[in-house]
């Protein structure tokens, strides 16, 4: 009975570690009032950046269309200056940074392949 404990707790980690650990789509630099997201993949990547704490408030959904939706493509960079962050308020600390790639689904047209979750450390401005 422990060994099979073990494994599930073993599984459950595992599991729970490929969740955690996002696939890189994006290199984030952080800068004294602004995020710059590099595209690093190899299609365009699609992003939705919110201060931490004004999450727990919100009820967003990913961008799926791909005629309409803002997107990074390959090899570029956008740059997000902390007032474009979604409920940044001067002294925010911390921002959540999501980002996609958009796959055809034959009975929508796109939708995300898998959201992504990075929470950044922002410069404090008092």
């Amino acid at each position: 009975m422990r060994r099979l404990l073990t494994v599930f707790a073993t599984l459950a980690c595992v599991a729970c570690a490929d969740s955690l650990t996002p696939k890189e789509l994006l290199r984030i630099n952080v800068l004294p009032d602004a995020l710059e997201l590099m595209n690093t993949s190899q299609k365009s990547v699609y992003v939705f950046v919110a201060e931490r704490n004004t999450l727990a408030l919100m009820d967003w959904a990913p961008c799926s269309d791909a005629a309409t939706c803002e997107g990074i493509t390959v090899g570029s960079s956008m740059v997000v200056p902390y007032t474009d962050i979604t409920g940044y308020t001067t002294g925010a600390s911390e921002a959540v940074v999501y980002n996609w790639h958009l796959v055809p689904d034959a009975a929508e047209g796109f939708r995300p392949d898998s959201i992504r979750a990075t929470i950044i450390a922002l410069h404090v401005h008092h």
